[in-house]
């Protein structure tokens, strides 16, 4: 009986070891794992807190490279803007919201108004003596049908004033322009007000239209994604139009088109008034990057050279910001 008594203390004295190590072991483990997932989140805070100072730095650093980049840039328009859109970051803007003359920029929103028509998709415009009497001389003749988008190809290749009048001819002028106005009221154009379909000024003290570069730039972006395909046909240095009478070759505006231009164009829109000055407005590819830039109230061949210096300093800029990664 006492050896039995002995060997059950013996047995319960063993079971309470191995129970107090579990319990020992138990208490350790945790701490263990308590301590390594503090451990882990220290890790993870100074990991992110190493990352959040490393992009800092680089916007800093992009910055700085912008800056200096852009800051030397002299222009002769009084207003513009120019945008990354993929990157989706304004580049460089000067007087972006200064309300002035935009002249044929206005035909962007002509030929949006006509292509929003429905009714207007099969529908022939035949030339009138009405569209002849609109100042600039195409080569029209009387009589002549287009398809729309012949038509308005051919209205934003050469800028012509006959051919967005011509838009205007299955709706009252008044009804027109308050589609036009109503398209930029849409868009959320706070600064602009279309006068005409054309962008000719009214007189000597009224433009044509008024807008902005930054307002300008949305209208732009705007079209070209709606119809890319329409955009790129009418951004080409030449190109050939038939109508119910003949075809005709014809000759972009922007004369900084063609085989020595560096850049991939998917947009392109002239514009000159002699109150209003020259405009230009253009989306090109640089680097992989959707350029969008604007110049407005520069001179009649200003337009052009604002706009090279815009492009070629976006490509440097870029190339200097290859060179930080």
């Amino acid at each position: 009986m006492n050896r039995e008594f002995v060997e059950g203390k013996k047995r319960i004295v063993v079971y309470g070891a191995f129970v107090l190590l579990g319990v020992f072991l138990t208490v350790i483990t945790f701490t263990l794992w308590g301590y390594n997932q503090e451990l882990k989140a220290r890790e993870m805070a100074e990991a992110q807190k190493k990352a959040l100072a490393e992009k800092e730095k680089k916007i800093l650093e992009r910055k700085g490279v912008k800056e200096e980049a852009f800051s030397d840039l002299q222009l002769e328009a009084k207003g513009a803007y120019l945008f990354d859109v993929d990157g989706k970051e304004e580049l460089f803007a000067k007087n972006k919201d200064k309300k002035l003359g935009i002249a044929s920029l206005t035909k962007i929103a002509s030929a949006d108004v006509a292509l929003e028509d429905v009714n207007n998709v099969d529908r022939k415009f035949v030339i009138s003596r009405a569209d002849l009497k609109v100042e600039g001389n195409d080569g029209l003749i009387l009589g002549e049908e287009f398809d729309l988008k012949d038509l308005i190809t051919y209205m934003m290749t050469v800028s012509s004033n006959d051919l967005a009048h011509a838009l205007t001819q299955f709706s009252s002028s008044r009804d027109f322009l308050d589609r036009m106005n109503s398209l930029a009221e849409r868009l959320g154009l706070k600064s602009t007000i279309f006068f005409s379909p054309s962008g000719l000024d009214i007189s000597n003290e009224i433009f044509g239209s008024y807008s902005t570069a930054e307002d300008m730039a949305k209208l732009v972006k705007y079209f070209q994604e709606k119809y890319p395909k329409l955009s790129q046909n009418f951004s080409q240095k030449n190109n050939r139009i038939c109508s119910s009478y003949l075809c005709r070759e014809i000759e972009n505006t922007n004369r900084l088109l063609g085989e020595n231009f560096p850049y991939e164009v998917l947009f392109s829109k002239t514009g000159y008034t002699e109150r209003s000055g020259g405009s230009l407005a253009m989306i090109v590819k640089i680097k992989g990057h959707k350029i969008l830039a604007v110049v407005l109230a520069s001179t009649k061949e200003g337009r052009f050279s604002d706009m090279e210096k815009l492009l070629r300093t976006t490509e440097a800029y870029f190339n200097a910001l290859e060179k930080l990664r």
